[in-house]
């Protein structure tokens, strides 16, 4: 891993933006980390509790004038009810405003109910209000949280990680976009650098013909991933706008009791399904017929509804007119990543374009990438299994017949990783083994039938003419439609 931090003497030669977004600050005050932050809120929450509103004041105060959300609703609470301040609609509405413009869901709800209380001449003074008002920039100093006015422009400091997999030309354009992107987004509204503490350091991976992931590594807090092909999109905006999101959910889930009104992502079947952050794409139909292929996997048997239960995360990306640069696109489904996924964070992205499509298909294609997912569970977990038979071999003396033993089983055992992992050995070199996809082949016509679909569905499917076993379940199919035996609903 090449880790890198950008710092005032590495950025020198770079535009001048780049300086101002990821220098540090010449101030005993630091930029108060995504902990610092929670712990504050934390304790104005323990005071409100216990009946200290004065004290939760003082917790929430540089919070909400930051630009926090959720802190911004309690304040608002607190003039509504009169509790530790003057009871004020005004100043009720007011924070309750900015708490939803900065995606407080509660806040959301709060603003139309505080801001009907008003006659016109307040909803005048209200938004006139708004208008002029700015976020400050919140420090911390050991255990104190302040609002400083010079911390609103003082620069933000990341650390840079780059994949083994990313190439000297990716490294250098990454290096050269990210002060950009990070502008942008801060850019994108008043409230976006408190959001943006919760990041620590960028990891720069390939991305892919069929997605540019931006998201949070699972097992490294602070570290938000980010694909180098967004430096391939017409406008740097969209990273931007997908970096502040991800913030933003990353603020709101640490919060007790914080729900984020997410634009870009629903949570169906116990699964975050992800929509697209680029303007030229449908997220309203793609959410809908989600939401119809997930009711279809709830008719499915245990046995296949296992496929889909292990995926974790669902991100649309269909091709747009904003990408660059990108040379051929499969457009016509959908696929298991195994790079950016590991037990606990099973991702699968689906590229076809929702307008073109119907939740039959979602239903199957996550059935069938599902089957991926758990395939990739099973080799990893398999590859564990050979670490503790290696450690137990170590332990063994070298030819003794438990000694070949425990050989023979690792031998065994590794069949499956390496043919998951890195294919099947032909004259040609190493290509794709086809077992994996004939499973999830099969899979896939066997849900079909369940939900009342027809064989003809599959015809479309590359892999039928390869699997000859989900030829044969086609032919019985069709023979049991035929003899009025088969479960299709009509």
């Amino acid at each position: 891993m090449k880790r890198h931090r950008l710092s005032v003497v590495t950025l020198i030669v770079c535009a001048a933006i780049a300086a101002a977004v990821f220098s540090r600050a010449a101030t005993a005050n630091e930029r108060c980390s995504l902990a610092q932050i929670v712990a504050t809120y934390k304790q104005g929450l323990g005071y409100a509790s216990g009946g200290d509103y004065a004290r939760a004041l003082v917790s929430f105060s540089p919070l909400a004038d930051a630009g926090l959300g959720p802190a911004q609703r309690e304040i608002a609470l607190m003039y509504a009810q009169g509790k530790g301040v003057t009871k004020s609609p005004v100043d009720a509405a007011f924070w309750a405003e900015l708490g939803f413009r900065s995606g407080d869901a509660t806040a959301r709800k709060l603003t139309t109910a505080y801001r009907a209380d008003l006659d016109v001449a307040g909803r005048g003074a209200l938004d006139q209000r708004l208008g002029v008002w700015r976020a400050g920039g919140l420090v911390c100093n050991g255990a104190r949280t302040n609002v400083d006015p010079k911390a609103a422009d003082a620069p933000l400091e990341f650390t840079i990680e780059f994949q083994r997999r990313v190439n000297d030309d990716d490294t250098a354009t990454a290096r050269r976009i990210l002060p950009e992107i990070v502008q942008l987004a801060l850019n994108q509204e008043p409230s976006a650098r408190v959001y943006l503490s919760a990041i620590e350091t960028f990891e720069f991976h390939t991305g892919g013909q069929y997605h540019r992931f931006i998201g949070w590594h699972p097992k490294k807090p602070g570290m938000l991933r980010i694909a180098t092909n967004v430096a391939n999109d017409d406008s740097l905006q969209y990273a931007a706008k997908a970096i502040l999101l991800e913030a933003k959910r990353k603020v709101y889930d640490s919060l007790p009791d914080s729900p984020f009104a997410d634009p870009l992502m629903r949570v169906m079947h116990g699964m975050k399904v992800y929509g697209s952050v680029y303007p030229d794409i449908n997220n309203g139909t793609y959410f809908r017929l989600m939401r119809q292929a997930f009711d279809m996997v709830e008719k499915l048997p245990p046995e296949l509804r296992r496929y889909v239960d292990v995926v974790n995360e669902i991100h649309y990306g269909p091709l747009s007119k904003h990408y660059k640069a990108e040379g051929t696109i499969d457009a016509q489904g959908a696929y298991y990543n195994k790079s950016l996924s590991e037990n606990g964070h099973r991702i699968i992205f689906a590229r076809r374009d929702m307008l073109y499509s119907s939740p039959l298909y979602l239903m199957q294609t996550l059935v069938h990438e599902g089957t991926h997912a758990l395939q990739d569970q099973k080799a990893f977990q398999t590859l564990v299994d050979v670490e503790k038979l290696k450690a137990q071999l170590g332990k063994l003396p070298a030819g003794s017949a438990e000694a070949r033993s425990v050989e023979q089983k690792i031998g065994q055992l590794m069949d499956y990783p390496k043919r998951w992992y890195q294919g099947i050995e032909t004259a040609a070199g190493r290509v794709q083994d086809m077992a994996f996809e004939c499973e999830a082949t099969e899979n896939e016509i066997a849900s079909i039938k369940v939900v009342g679909g027809l064989p003809e569905t599959m015809e479309s499917s590359g892999y039928l003419k390869l699997c000859p076993e989900a030829q044969r379940q086609i032919v019985r199919w069709q023979e049991d439609l035929a003899k009025g035996k088969g479960t299709t609903k009509k």
